[in-house]
């Protein structure tokens, strides 16, 4: 069963049986999301250095 909300990075239905405040439908999902930030700040890390 799930309601109306979908994962932020896929894009796919939350099960309801999920916290309320999930934003992920799956663990695969919220890593995946977790290593696409991790390395957007990396990146911005190394474009600050450049920068210097």
């Amino acid at each position: 069963m799930t309601d109306s909300r979908t994962c932020a990075l896929c894009r796919g239905p939350i099960p309801a049986a999920l916290r309320a405040d999930a934003v992920h439908c799956s663990a695969k999902c919220r890593y995946r999301a977790t290593y696409i930030r991790r390395r957007e700040w990396m990146e911005a890390g190394r474009a600050a250095l450049a920068a210097s």
